[in-house]
């Protein structure tokens, strides 16, 4: 098994794992041995310190007591400097341990923080490992994930290009030129993103050439756009008709809405041609409406547009010159008159009955009085 280091952060010393023991650990144990190497160096030095008191007594046991009692007088100084000296020894030694128990404790205190520092520094290298191990984790996961989508885009695109070329097979009889065009373009890009191998690319060409072939739909669905076309061009003709007319339009769906009720109106009355034509002169007149909605009408509203009522005109200022018949065939009780610029009847009659119509010519400048006859009808 390779050996296993650990750097502590602080001194930047390496140390060697045991067996099994986590980085964290290390750091606990090397901490502990440099705590107990400071204290047994303090020891040591405590000890050193002892050992220079008992040599100088020793020093002192060994001179003769006779000498002693010879010369006590003159050493009575040399054994006071002795024992200031044996004094001094014994502060210093005792000022060493106090000095020492100081830097034991400082020591201790300062390794204790150390090495709590070094475990949060190893929980925070632990806590890095186990994240890297997550997103290795996730990046393998989220890879896996995307081989995954990738297999399905393929899948899915080569069973869209296969449905699409039959579909364009089978739509080939209804679907305009335009709409062939597009789907082959839609084919060809989803190839190409199938050659690619990109998911979003083939996905979005999946989507693409979707939305073709429900643009082209099926025949029904053909059919019924060809009718909304060609419904659209004729509400256009009818608006713009209406427009050249004179017609103020404000509101489109309005105004074809009032079209199409113009139409139905003519269409639910009586369909006897003098009773149309008469239905349509007594009513405001919509020609671009017939002519785009309801031509079977045509006829009708063309008499009504050249007919005269029942009163009083004034021929070229009122009506045009010309022959007018009755638009009924079966006159009775008619009265005409002509007058001329004066008020000057120059012809008039008054008919019973008259099977076949009335006819009257009039002119320019002269007055055409009707009663009781209907309509006229410029011939």
């Amino acid at each position: 098994m390779p050996e296993r280091y650990v750097v502590d952060p602080k001194s930047g010393e390496e140390i060697l794992l045991k067996d099994g023991e986590s980085p964290t650990e290390g750091l606990r144990r090397r901490q502990v041995e440099r705590i107990d190497e400071a204290r047994a160096d303090l020891a040591r030095r405590a000890q050193a310190a002892k050992r220079s008191e008992p040599i100088d007594r020793k020093l002192d046991l060994d001179q003769p007591k006779a000498a002693t009692s010879a010369l006590k007088p003159e050493r009575t100084s040399a054994d006071a400097a002795s024992r200031l000296k044996r004094i001094r020894l014994g502060l210093t030694a005792g000022g060493v341990v106090v000095v020492l128990g100081v830097v034991a404790i400082i020591t201790t205190t300062v390794v204790s923080a150390g090495i709590r520092e070094q475990e949060a520094i190893a929980a925070e290298q632990v806590r890095a490992e186990r994240l890297a191990e997550q997103e290795a984790e996730q990046a393998a996961a989220e890879k896996k994930q995307q081989e995954h989508a990738l297999a399905a885009a393929l899948a899915s695109g080569q069973d869209a290009l296969a449905t699409s070329r039959e579909f364009s097979t089978t739509s080939a009889e209804y679907s305009t030129d335009a709409q062939k065009a597009d789907l082959q373009a839609q084919q060809t890009e989803l190839e190409q993103a199938l050659g690619a191998k990109l998911t979003s690319r083939i996905e979005a060409a999946i989507e693409k050439l979707q939305a073709g072939i429900k643009l082209i739909g099926t025949p029904e669905e053909a059919e019924a756009r060809r009718a909304a076309e060609a419904q659209k061009a004729i509400d256009d003709q009818y608006l713009a008709s209406a427009q050249a007319a004179g017609v103020n339009i404000s509101d489109r769906e309005t105004a074809l809405q009032g079209a199409h009720s113009y139409c139905d109106s003519l269409a639910s009355s009586d369909q006897v041609f003098e009773v149309l034509v008469a239905t349509i002169f007594s009513r405001p007149r919509n020609d671009a409406a017939i002519s785009s909605y309801c031509p079977q009408f045509a006829d009708a509203a063309g008499v009504a547009s050249r007919a005269v009522s029942t009163g009083s005109k004034v021929v070229r200022t009122d009506i045009s010159e010309g022959t007018y018949n009755t638009l009924k065939k079966g006159v009775k009780d008619c009265y005409w008159e002509r007058s001329d610029g004066g008020g000057t009847i120059i012809d008039n009659n008054f008919i019973g009955f008259a099977p076949d119509g009335v006819s009257v010519t009039v002119h320019n400048g002269e007055g055409f009085t009707t009663s009781g006859c209907g309509l006229w009808i410029l011939q």
